[in-house]
């Protein structure tokens, strides 16, 4: 009497695959706080692969009339296993990243009358920004009458300078700064772009103008 035929010698390699990919998206897979939603779908990869595999190379391996072998099964298992905490990955950030945004209560509306009180601040606040520059500009301006040529708002964004270093006024974060000379630097235009469209414009000929204006006409 014969026993079983052996299976081919790559089926037992490709059980011994199923277990190796299986291991390598398990391990992988143990990062479940927030991990890159990439790395979730190589994990995804390996480990149906590794599935794939275990059985494929179990279903060879009865069709010879042997029984599963044991690495087989241990890398179906972690495979499964692999492709399961996954899953549960995936579903971790979609709650965080999906559903939570629509958990998050609205932003309260602000009315008409709270808008207009945080317009009229910020324009008064860029009124006294122009006025103190325009002062600082004359303090800087040389004997023959010509003003800097250029100023420099400083790293942090919270100060304009002239080229010396001395400071010209004390800017809210985010302003935008836009400085011209003209007629042989004896005249300047300086404007600042804040929040909420506001524009102060200090002109050495026609003084200071602050307003609000739609951004398309920036």
């Amino acid at each position: 009497m014969t026993g079983a035929p052996a299976p081919p010698r790559w089926v037992a390699a490709l059980a011994w695959t199923s277990l190796v990919l299986g291991i390598v998206a398990l391990l992988g897979s143990l990062n479940m706080f927030l991990p890159d939603p990439r790395d979730m779908l190589v994990r995804a990869v390996i480990g149906g692969i590794g599935l794939a595999a275990a059985i494929v190379a179990i279903v060879r391996f009865r069709r010879t009339g042997r029984p599963a072998p044991p690495i087989g099964i241990a890398g179906l298992v972690v495979s499964s296993l692999a492709l399961v905490v996954t899953v549960l990955t995936l579903l971790q950030f979609a709650f965080f990243f999906v559903f939570a945004e629509r958990l998050e209560p609205p932003a309260e509306p602000v009315s008409s009358s709270q808008a207009a009180a945080e317009q009229a601040a910020t324009e008064r606040e860029f009124a006294e920004i122009a006025r103190t520059s325009a002062a600082m500009l004359e303090e800087v301006r040389l004997p023959d009458g010509s003003y800097p040529t250029r100023l420099a708002v400083t790293t942090d964004e919270r100060q304009l300078i002239s080229p010396d270093g001395v400071v010209i006024a004390d800017l809210p974060f985010g302003t935008s700064v836009n400085y011209a000379v003209y007629v042989d630097a004896t005249q300047y235009q300086l404007l600042l772009f804040g929040p909420n469209g506001t524009r102060a414009e200090v002109d050495s000929e026609d003084g200071i103008t602050v307003e609000h204006v739609p951004y398309a006409s920036w």
